[in-house]
This record gives C-alpha cells, sequence and structure tokens, in this order.
C-alpha cells in the first residue's frame, strides 16, 4: 500500500475481504474508508494512524473491538458499524476509556462515542 499513500478515498464494500493488510496504517491522506459487507473481524492497530479518517463504514462485518486508539481520528465525522458482533463489555470499557481521555486532553470526537453508546443500545435490544 506504500504506492497508494497519497490516496483519499476506498471502496472494498461487498468484497468478500476477511481483513486489511498493517499497512492500511500508512495512508494517512485517508479520508473515506468502506468496508461494509465484508467478512472482517478485526481491524488492524495501524488503523489508529488514519489521521485524516473522516467518514469510516464497517457495517455488516464480524468486528467485536474497536481499534484501540481511536481517538486518534480527529477529523471522524461519519462511523457507521451496524451488524457488528460487538462485545458487550468491550465497548462499555473503550467508552469509559475515551471518555476519560477526553477529560484529560479535550479532543474527544463526539461523534465516535454517541455512535457507540447506539451500538450499545442496538446491542442490548437485539
Amino acid at each position: 500500500m506504500n504506492e497508494l499513500r497519497s490516496l483519499v478515498s476506498l471502496d472494498l464494500s461487498s468484497s468478500e475481504i476477511s481483513g486489511l493488510p498493517e499497512s492500511i496504517g500508512n495512508l494517512h491522506q485517508l479520508r473515506e474508508l468502506n468496508l461494509q459487507c465484508n467478512n472482517i473481524a478485526i481491524l488492524p492497530q495501524s488503523t489508529e494512524r488514519l489521521y485524516s479518517l473522516a467518514c469510516l463504514n464497517i457495517s455488516k462485518n464480524s468486528i467485536r473491538f474497536l481499534p484501540q486508539n481511536i481517538q486518534k481520528w480527529k477529523h471522524l465525522t461519519t462511523l457507521q458499524a451496524s451488524h457488528n458482533r460487538w462485545a458487550q463489555d468491550a465497548q462499555c470499557n473503550k467508552i469509559q476509556e475515551i471518555i476519560q481521555d477526553y477529560r484529560h486532553s479535550h479532543s474527544l470526537n463526539l461523534a465516535v462515542v454517541l455512535h457507540m453508546i447506539a451500538a450499545l443500545i442496538n446491542f442490548f435490544v437485539r
């Protein structure tokens, strides 16, 4: 993926992929990433380096956890993540961690937290 470093938008929806390479994190200019309708279970830790990411669609996969440091996605305005296999306790813990980070850095993207809360509600309603 090193040849694609200036890529701004990547649509891999309905591609029947089960994962992404760690090199995805080298796409520092990437603003839109659509991974909808695949078989992805884990997002690589390197996705936390997608600093320009504004729109992420990971709906309809098998994802149980969000990457550790999603608060680094400071430009993220749209996160679509429904129809996954969220781990209940993990998402609760992630929300608490992000809120704690916000108290110290004031750099939390509210849209990320609101989406995670909606995902938790959807998880319990199922």
